[in-house]
């Protein structure tokens, strides 16, 4: 993770000529402004992804027996910093793909109305989860001091000492949000792979493409982060969690568009599949009056007639 967050910054410092640029074709100010939001975030979230897991590596060490050491470091103490840095390292990746959303879609057709209020109830829904997140697991590390060992807390966390009612709490809300992410990545992406990708206006050739692989970066996060925390429930295992943010900050920092040819690389398949459904589809539009061509050009005609005024008709 430390080499990790040095690369990142050391590739947005660098100046060179990125293949793809959003205000080409999105010259709105918010836009560029957002983008800047979401490399700071990103460093935070590196940053704090980078400090839980050196809590944990002295966790580790004192659990050890290590001689001196052992006596000279509270586990109590690392586990409310781990803990802490965890669920704030969440937030702040959190606030990394909002800000990649606005920026990509800010002002364009996908920032409807409804979109935009389903947008307060997510940061609602983060600020309580990260505030519950820190008074839960603190709260629970606080609890759970049965002496005055030191090494009373470097022990693996027994998942059954938690409360079950604040536990189940805890985990709807991973889910009502990663749900939530997802789905506002899923709109965009999935109106480009029905309509094809000339059907975004506001997307020329290659930008389009920045569509896709924010739906894939966030739904691996997601997906992941869901799985993981599952697993470690399950099977009793919270240790496990260490995968989530190394999952986590690389799906981040493949979000910058500096690193775009990375994930072209990483996520070859995915890149595959999705140059192949716009060939598809753009056959499908471009190529000769076919069936589904046929039905296609019906559906937009369809569309355009349900406008209500002949000055709208006029300017579609």
């Amino acid at each position: 993770l430390s080499v990790a967050s040095i690369v990142y910054i050391a590739v947005n410092c660098k100046s060179q000529s990125i293949p793809i640029e959003l205000q080409q074709s999105n010259p709105f100010q918010h836009s560029e402004r957002w983008k800047t939001i979401a490399h700071y975030f990103t460093i935070l979230t590196l940053l704090f992804y980078t400090i839980f897991s050196l809590n944990a590596l002295l966790n580790e060490l004192a659990y050890s027996g290590i001689k001196d050491l052992s006596k000279s470091i509270s586990c109590d103490l690392l586990g409310k910093l781990s803990l802490s840095f965890y669920h704030t390292g969440n937030y702040t990746l959190y606030c990394v793909i909002l800000s990649y959303w606005f920026h990509l879609y800010y002002g364009t057709e996908f920032y409807s109305k409804c979109i935009r209020a389903s947008f307060y109830f997510i940061w609602i829904l983060m600020i309580i989860r990260w505030i519950y997140a820190l008074y839960f697991d603190i709260a629970f590390v606080e609890a759970s001091i049965a002496s005055s060992d030191v090494q009373r807390h470097c022990e693996d966390i027994d998942v059954q000492a938690f409360p079950r009612l604040f536990g189940f709490i805890e985990i709807i809300l991973d889910v009502v949000l990663c749900s939530l992410f997802v789905i506002i990545f899923w709109t965009p992406f999935q109106s480009i792979l029905h309509y094809g990708p000339n059907s975004a206006a506001t997307f020329d050739k290659e930008t389009v493409m920045l569509i896709p692989k924010l739906f894939f970066l966030v739904f691996v996060i997601m997906l992941s982060h869901l799985l993981i925390v599952g697993v470690s429930i399950v099977f009793n295992m919270l240790w496990i969690i260490i995968f989530d943010i190394v999952i986590n900050a690389v799906c981040c920092i493949l979000m910058s568009i500096a690193f775009h040819r990375y994930y072209q690389f990483v996520c070859a398949c995915f890149v595959k599949y999705v140059k192949h459904k716009f060939h598809e589809k753009s056959s499908i539009l471009y190529g000769g009056e076919s069936k589904s061509s046929y039905i296609v050009d019906v559906e937009l005609n369809e569309e355009i007639s349900d406008v209500g005024t002949d000055s709208t008709r006029q300017l579609l």
